[in-house]
């Protein structure tokens, strides 16, 4: 039996006091606007591939980083997921939630 998990989410990037942006594994640079992570079993379900990119406001790459890791789901199944981060600022953010709680 294989079972197979496929998995999306979306959240916001944060912004450390360094004001750069964590995207998994990758300190991006203060331009960056999105993040996008891929994670696939190999053929042989014993790995996982990772893709993780910083992106600025136009979609250019401006980081990116690949590595491997043992399956945390296990032998028997396969994964394929994708997050994106989007960032936005705290003021952006208030401003939105006020919209929001007007109606």
């Amino acid at each position: 039996m294989m079972l197979v998990v496929e998995h999306n989410s979306e959240r916001s990037l944060y912004n450390d006091t360094e004001g750069s942006y964590l995207c998994s594994v990758l300190q991006c640079p203060p331009n960056t606007s999105n993040c996008e992570k891929r994670s696939e079993t190999t053929s042989d379900k014993r790995f996982l591939t990772v893709n993780v990119k910083c992106m600025d406001r136009s979609g250019n790459i401006t980081m990116t980083r690949q590595y491997t890791q043992n399956n945390p789901y296990g032998r028997n199944v396969y994964y394929k997921g994708l997050e994106e981060t989007l960032s936005i600022s705290y003021r952006s953010a208030n401003i939105v939630l006020n919209l929001l709680n007007r109606h």
